[in-house]
């Protein structure tokens, strides 16, 4: 899971926020590291590969 530094902020905490109420952990793609999955709880994707916009747009969605 990404945390979230206090000096940089990878996210604006809404979007963590908006993830966590849809059920999911934001996580750093491990191959494309400009790149995000979703991850829910146990552990499985629910999503792979999102860019940065993909994953900000997702979230005004949830």
């Amino acid at each position: 899971m990404i945390e979230q530094p206090n000096s940089q902020p990878e996210f604006a905490p809404e979007i963590f926020e908006a993830a966590k109420r849809a059920g999911y952990i934001i996580a750093r793609n491990r191959v494309a590291s400009d790149q995000y999955d979703l991850l829910r709880p146990d552990g499985s994707i629910g999503a792979a590969g999102l860019t940065r916009e993909k994953l900000e747009a997702a979230a005004r969605t949830w």
